[in-house]
């Protein structure tokens, strides 16, 4: 079901360090919502919608090792990221955390109607 559905979020960017815009809804995981408590650097933007969003990529750290000094590259694989918009309102991050429900609840209805036609088809 992944890439029917898309939802483009309508905050400005926070801190995350991946900001896509445009979301593949059945990637969305878990979503949540607070009011900043440091709004030193953007007090116009009060809240921030959090995202788990499932976007595996291919990312390196270095290790230093202790007691030796050695230098070690660690290649790994981050299977979810947290995506941070930010928000005006506490309103405009309810539509916008109820806009992407409905995209998934007919995600999930289109999943159903299909494994219903797939058993209906596998019955005949």
């Amino acid at each position: 079901m992944q890439g029917l559905i898309f939802h483009r979020l309508k905050g400005i960017n926070g801190w995350s360090k991946l900001s896509i815009n445009n979301l593949d809804v059945y990637n969305i995981i878990n979503y949540e919502y607070n009011k900043r408590e440091f709004t030193i650097f953007n007090q116009e933007y009060p809240y921030t919608l959090s995202i788990k969003y499932n976007y595996p990529t291919q990312e390196f750290a270095l290790t230093c090792g202790i007691p030796f000094v050695t230098v070690i590259l660690n290649d790994y694989v981050k299977l979810h990221h947290d995506i941070t918009k930010r928000y005006k309102t506490e309103e405009c991050i309810i539509n916008e955390i109820n806009e992407i429900k409905e995209k998934q609840k007919k995600l999930e209805l289109i999943k159903e109607n299909l494994l219903k036609s797939i058993n209906y088809i596998s019955d005949v």
